[in-house]
């Protein structure tokens, strides 16, 4: 154990002690295991210093440790599909200030927090508020037919203020920003504070969330270099699509954005970008701007 690098397990009871880890993946628990686990559950995983990748994905936590902070050599870290904000006294707790010591993550994910996942109709959730994650709507709309339904449920998804997650404005490595299908909120600080404090910054993904905001605030990341994906999709942006995230002068790679489902945002994107609009006020243009 004393040269264990990698490992894939089920139980944090089970880790080695003292095991060099550097790789660790805590295997996702079943759907059908439907109570959190508070973020107190995993803190033996802060010992080991020396990781650099760590999944939590599918483990039903309401939150992160603040000892977490220890492991400054992070890269990755996946926390999508849990429980973030249960039974904290704000949903911005699942996200430690303590946690702005990762200067070093360039991925982070945390999409998907408390989703209702169906397969009978009979299961369907019963608060009319409710509504089908984009994927899912897309599967009817592309084919008519899904294996299970996931709905964002109110008092279930995570629905922290990005403005106050003030931790992810230290990780100055960061390359990749995935939160979507959750009940987020935020305002332009959020948008100029990320593209200050994320010069490195390659995708974004803000989808199918709360966002209420104008959408030219995102032409802060129009000087970043690596920036690729932008997906703003079904939240409640408004305003003109800002021309200087598309201008065809601009050497960047940015190649992938989505609106669509944000009925009062306008503008005009050209057809290379293969943005996806539907439901938006925005229009593909042939040539370049």
């Amino acid at each position: 154990m004393q040269q264990l690098e990698t490992l894939y397990i089920g139980q944090v009871s089970s880790l080695p002690h003292g095991a060099p880890l550097r790789w660790l993946i805590l295997r996702p628990l079943q759907r059908a295991h439907t109570s959190h686990k508070p973020a107190s559950s995993i803190k033996p995983i802060c010992e080991y210093t020396k990781l650099q990748a760590l999944s939590l994905h599918s483990r039903s936590l309401g939150g992160l440790p603040a000892c977490l902070a220890k492991l400054t050599e992070l890269r990755y870290l996946d926390a999508a599909r849990n429980k973030f904000g249960t039974e904290l006294k704000a949903p911005e707790d699942a996200i430690p200030v303590q946690l702005s010591a990762l200067t070093r993550l360039v991925e982070f994910s945390a999409w998907g927090q408390g989703l209702t996942y169906v397969r009978k109709v009979a299961s369907c959730p019963e608060d009319t508020q409710c509504v089908l994650d984009v994927e899912t709507a897309l599967s009817f709309a592309s084919d008519g037919e899904v294996n299970m339904e996931r709905y964002r449920c109110p008092g279930k998804s995570w629905s922290p203020n990005l403005d106050k997650l003030k931790a992810i404005y230290g990780w100055r490595k960061l390359q990749k920003f995935w939160i979507d299908a959750n009940q987020i909120t935020a305002s332009e600080y959020f948008v100029r504070e990320a593209a200050r404090a994320w010069p490195q910054l390659r995708t974004l993904d803000l989808y199918d969330n709360a966002i209420e905001m104008d959408v030219g605030a995102f032409a802060a990341f129009a000087s970043h270099p690596t920036m690729y994906q932008l997906y703003l999709a079904r939240n409640r942006f408004f305003g003109t699509f800002p021309e200087d995230l598309v201008d065809a002068s601009k050497t960047w790679p940015l190649g992938s954005i989505t609106v669509f489902m944000n009925s009062n945002v306008t503008g005009c994107i050209p057809r290379r970008f293969g943005a996806i609009t539907a439901g938006s006020g925005i229009r593909c243009a042939a040539e370049e701007l």
